[in-house]
């Protein structure tokens, strides 16, 4: 007869991570020799550095891209791919209703208006269908994002808006190192974006990048990334360096990752109170915030309350993105037909952060064990967090 499990961290139990979620960036001897190395030779602090242009001629080969521009942040890019793509004033780009908020901010600082469009109510990214539906006469551009370990159909989405003058904006910031039917994921689109800001899957701290598939395109993202002969948002020499000299163990990570996942997916078989994502079969995603979608009636405690507890099993799980149109005035967009599946994954997504999933199966084993506990002492979390118990008494059964 098993025993029942220990009491929740977050009721006075022992954690099954003590030491807690790990930390990102990791202790890196390539990282840490590549930076002496620029400190000893000066050129850490150069404007225009040779690593910046290695770094900008290292993504052109790996993407097939004509171009790439290096910039201040992933955000940055998303902002100056939609100006190259002429959005401006009265112009409207299509994104989904569940998708990185400051997107939806970027576009409104080109004063054009977001056009917000329902997910797939089985994943949360955008369709060929939503998209095609959502486009006016005004419509300029269509930034389609692969969130949480799901990828958006780039190819299919290509096809629809075949001789069109649609600019498509592949936000890849979240799956560096994956891809999907042989093609890298952040080589399809007419721009494509990344990020290496502190949390990324290579990070420098700040920093992003803009793939141009285009040379017209190209000139005109240089242009917009300039004012006169300075460079405006720019990535520094020291930051490409350090990008650098994490690419080497990108597919190593990749790799890791998605065996991690593949683990606890299946530990997660029959669970339907947290269930996958799916994942295509011809794919290996490049996981950064790894969702699974979280079932409160069935679980018994609210989201916020799971999320907590787990952090306090030493897991960095955390509620998903909060739906676009969601406590916002209908006058900041346009909805292209209800965004129910936008609101519901607004409400159920958790998404852990990758740094765990390096630390392989048995880190996985560990976290398939933190559900089955709070599962089972479900209704005590409940109780305490209502204040029909004493977080006190529980210790004591």
């Amino acid at each position: 007869m098993k025993s029942a499990p220990e009491l929740p961290a977050i009721l006075g139990g022992l954690a099954i991570r003590p030491e807690g979620p790990p930390t990102w960036p990791i202790a890196d001897t390539e990282l840490q020799s590549a930076l002496v190395d620029a400190l000893r030779a000066g050129t850490w602090g150069w404007y225009d550095g040779p690593h910046t242009a290695q770094l900008e001629a290292l993504l052109c080969k790996w993407f097939a891209s004509s171009a790439a521009f290096l910039c201040a942040s992933g955000t940055c890019a998303v902002e100056v791919a939609m100006k190259a793509a002429g959005v401006g004033p009265g112009d409207e780009v299509i994104l989904s209703a569940y998708d990185y908020e400051p997107t939806f901010v970027s576009i409104h600082a080109l004063q054009a208006k977001p056009v917000l469009i329902d997910p797939h109510p089985e994943s949360p990214i955008v369709t060929a269908d939503a998209i095609a539906e959502a486009i006016t006469p005004q419509t300029r551009a269509v930034v389609v994002s692969h969130l949480h370990g799901s990828i958006a159909p780039i190819p299919e989405i290509i096809e629809r808006l075949h001789n069109r003058r649609i600019t498509i904006i592949e936000d890849a910031a979240q799956c560096l190192g994956g891809s999907v039917a042989g093609q890298k994921l952040g080589s399809m689109g007419d721009f494509s974006i990344l990020s290496f800001g502190g949390s990324k899957l290579i990070s420098a701290g700040r920093g992003g990048a803009i793939l141009v598939r285009d040379s017209a395109a190209a000139q005109r993202v240089r242009l917009a990334l300039r004012r006169g002969i300075q460079k405006i948002a720019p990535m520094s020499e020291l930051q490409a360096i350090a990008v650098l000299a994490q690419w080497n163990a990108l597919a190593e990570h990749t790799a890791a990752r998605f065996e991690a996942v593949a683990h606890l997916h299946a530990g997660l078989t029959g669970c339907e109170s947290l269930k996958p994502l799916p994942v295509p079969v011809n794919a290996t995603p490049g996981y950064y915030k790894l969702g699974l979608r979280y079932d409160s009636s069935k679980f018994g405690i609210s989201r916020e309350r799971f999320c907590q507890a787990m952090r306090a099993e030493g897991f960095a799980l955390d509620p998903g993105f909060r739906a676009l149109h969601v406590g916002r005035s209908a006058s900041r967009f346009r909805a292209s037909r209800g965004l129910q599946s936008a609101a519901m994954w607004g409400e159920s997504l958790v998404v852990l952060h990758h740094p765990i999933l390096l630390q392989g199966i048995p880190a996985m084993d560990q976290m398939l064990a933190a559900v089955r506990k709070l599962e089972y002492h479900a209704e005590r979390l409940r109780d305490v967090a209502d204040g029909k118990a004493n977080p006190e008494t529980t210790r004591h059964g």
